[in-house]
C-alpha cells in the first residue's frame, strides 16, 4: 500500500509540474513553481494555480479586449493625427505604439495628498457632462467622503458618472453598493481576473468632461509617523484626446456596452509636447523603455516602487552606466510588496557597474524616469512580468524645464535617503528573490 500511495503520488507531482510547464512561458517561473510542486505538493499548485497561474482564459480576455478597441476605434472613425517630433524616441512611439503627439498641453505636479484631493474636488465640482475614474485599487489615492459626495451630488445632476476598478477588499463592497444605489455606474474592470497576479488593468486615471486628467499611483498606508513619496499630476491640453479615448475603450470593455465618445476637438493649454502610451496588444512596455535608454545621452533618473527589470533593460542599464551615462535609482527601504528583495538585489547590482543607488527612507507611491529631457510618468512598472503582462500606461513630456523639475524633486528625495556605500554586501534572502524573478 506504502509502495503504490508513493507512485500515485510520484505521478501526481510530475501531472502538475508538466501542467507548469505547459502555462508558462518564462523560464525562472517554471523552475521556481515546480520546486515549490516538490516541497508542498498539491498545497504548493493550489496556491500557483489560484493566484500566479498564466491562465490562457484570462490572456484570451485581454487579447479581446485590444481586438474590441479596435472595432471601437473603427466606429468612431478615429484618426492619427499628422504632427511629428523633433525628438526620434517620440516619433519611434508613434510609429510603433500608434501614439499620437500633441504640442499644446500643460501639467501640474502635485506633492501633496490632501492638496490632491482638494484639487480633485474642486474640479469634480465643475463637472458638467462627465466623469471617467479608473482605479487599480478602488479608491485609491481619492478615499474621501466628501469626494463619495460630491460623485453621487453630480450624478443626481445629470452628470454620467462611470467608476472602473482592478480590486476592492470586503470593506469597500458597502461603498461600491451606495454609489450604485445613487446611479453611479460601478463596474469591475475584468471580472474573470479576481485571483490571478497578472494582467491587471494598473491604471489610476481621473478624466472631466475631456478637459482636466488626473493620472496617479496607487497611493496606501499613508501615516504621518513614516514618510512617503508621492506625486500627482493634474494634466490639460490636446493630449487628453488620446487619454480620453483610452478611458472610453477601458469603460466599454469592463461594461461590455457602448460607450459614446462625445468630444472630437480638445482644447489647447500650454505649450508641452506630450504623448501618452498605453498598452498595445503584443507590444508590451519594454521596447519603449529599451529605446529610451538607449538613446540617452547625459542622464538617467530612476524613481520607482519595484525594480526587476527584464534582462534586456537591466543589459541596457549597464552599458548606459558603462558608456558614461549618469544613472541614479531610488528604491523604497520600506516596502511589503512581493519584489521587495529582489529589487534590493537589482538595485545593488546596478551599483556594482557605477549606478548611484540610494533606498527612500519610506514608501514611494509614485513611479517616474527622467532621462536627458524627456520625463516618464504613470502607472508602468520595471518590474519583469508586470511589465509584459499587465496594462499599463505611460505620459512622456518633452521639456527641459520640467525634467529639471523632476530632478530636484529627486534630489530633494535623497535628503531622507540612504546611498548604497557597499553593494557587494548582498543579503542571502535578496539573493534567493533575484534568482527567481
Amino acid at each position: 500500500m506504502i509502495a503504490l500511495a508513493l507512485i500515485i503520488h510520484t505521478i501526481l507531482i510530475l501531472a502538475m509540474m508538466v501542467a507548469v510547464i505547459c502555462f508558462e512561458s518564462d523560464c525562472k517561473k517554471i523552475i521556481f513553481w515546480n520546486i515549490i510542486i516538490v516541497l508542498t505538493s498539491v498545497f504548493g499548485f493550489i496556491v500557483y494555480f489560484i493566484y500566479f497561474c498564466d491562465k490562457p482564459k484570462i490572456k484570451k480576455t485581454i487579447k479581446n479586449k485590444f481586438e474590441q478597441d479596435d472595432i471601437y476605434k473603427n466606429l468612431i472613425g478615429f484618426s492619427m493625427n499628422k504632427i511629428n517630433s523633433n525628438n526620434e524616441f517620440i516619433n519611434f512611439n508613434k510609429r510603433h505604439y500608434n501614439a499620437e503627439i500633441f504640442k499644446n498641453n500643460n501639467i501640474e505636479v502635485i506633492d501633496n495628498i490632501e492638496m490632491f484631493v482638494n484639487s480633485v474636488s474642486a474640479e469634480i465640482e465643475k463637472a458638467n457632462s462627465y466623469i471617467i475614474l479608473e482605479n487599480e485599487v478602488f479608491l485609491s489615492g481619492i478615499r474621501n467622503d466628501n469626494i463619495i459626495s460630491l460623485l453621487k451630488e453630480k450624478q443626481s445632476m445629470g452628470v454620467d458618472v462611470r467608476f472602473i476598478y482592478g480590486r476592492c477588499t470586503q470593506s469597500d463592497k458597502a461603498t461600491i453598493k451606495d454609489l450604485k444605489i445613487s446611479g453611479i455606474k460601478v463596474c469591475r474592470f475584468n471580472k474573470n481576473d479576481k485571483f490571478n497576479k497578472y494582467y491587471k488593468n494598473t491604471k489610476n486615471i481621473l478624466c472631466i468632461d475631456g478637459k482636466v486628467v488626473y493620472l496617479y499611483n496607487s497611493v496606501k498606508n499613508i501615516s504621518n509617523s513614516i514618510s512617503y513619496s508621492s506625486l500627482f499630476y493634474r494634466i490639460q491640453g490636446e493630449v487628453i484626446k488620446s487619454i480620453d479615448l483610452d478611458c472610453h475603450l477601458d469603460v466599454s470593455f469592463a461594461t461590455q456596452k457602448y460607450y459614446e465618445l462625445e468630444l472630437s476637438s480638445y482644447d489647447a493649454v500650454g505649450e508641452l509636447e506630450m504623448q501618452y502610451v498605453s498598452s498595445v496588444a503584443d507590444k508590451d512596455f519594454e521596447g519603449l523603455f529599451l529605446k529610451a535608454i538607449n538613446d540617452a545621452k547625459k542622464q538617467i533618473i530612476i524613481h520607482l516602487n519595484k525594480f526587476v527589470p527584464t534582462p534586456a533593460i537591466k543589459q541596457a542599464l549597464q552599458m548606459a552606466i558603462m558608456s558614461g551615462i549618469d544613472v541614479k535609482i531610488m528604491l523604497p527601504k520600506n516596502n511589503n510588496a512581493g519584489n521587495y528583495y529582489s529589487s534590493r538585489a537589482y538595485l545593488k547590482e546596478m551599483a556594482l557597474y557605477g549606478a548611484t543607488g540610494y533606498f527612500y527612507d519610506g514608501f514611494i507611491y509614485s513611479n517616474f524616469i527622467v532621462i536627458d529631457h524627456l520625463t516618464f510618468v504613470g502607472n508602468f512598472s520595471l518590474v519583469n512580468l508586470e511589465i509584459r503582462n499587465n496594462l499599463q500606461n505611460v505620459l512622456i513630456i518633452n521639456s527641459v524645464d520640467f525634467a529639471e523639475k523632476s530632478k530636484n524633486y529627486f534630489n530633494e528625495q535623497i535628503n531622507n535617503s540612504y546611498r548604497i556605500c557597499k553593494p557587494k554586501n548582498i543579503l542571502f534572502r535578496e539573493k534567493i528573490f533575484k534568482k527567481f524573478n
